[in-house]
């Protein structure tokens, strides 16, 4: 059950890592985090429920809603960005489990 959610994880990490690669001014989906997270929960009704700090720094949050929406934000500094986000998801239980 957990399985399923740390490889969820993991994909999502891995995507919003190689998505970052490209220059944040060439991202769309970008702002001060401070608006992203009123955005989100008031949007969406997402809230954090997983994070992790990769070895640069970045900090990268995996928000989900009770209807089953999440988004992956990445974040430097004062900066995040969304790098993935989706309209389904399941928390445990899902693929593979």
């Amino acid at each position: 059950m957990r399985r399923t959610f740390w490889w969820l994880l993991i994909f999502a990490l891995g995507i919003a890592n190689a998505i970052w690669l490209r220059p944040a001014y060439a991202q769309s989906g970008c702002g001060p985090r401070e608006r992203a997270i009123v955005f989100l929960p008031a949007q969406y009704g997402e809230h954090v429920i997983a994070w992790g700090i990769d070895e640069t720094g970045r900090v990268l949050e995996f928000w989900r809603s009770v209807g089953g929406s999440w988004t992956v934000l990445a974040t430097v500094g004062a900066t995040s960005c969304i790098v993935a986000s989706g309209a389904k998801s399941e928390q445990g239980g899902g693929m593979g489990a």
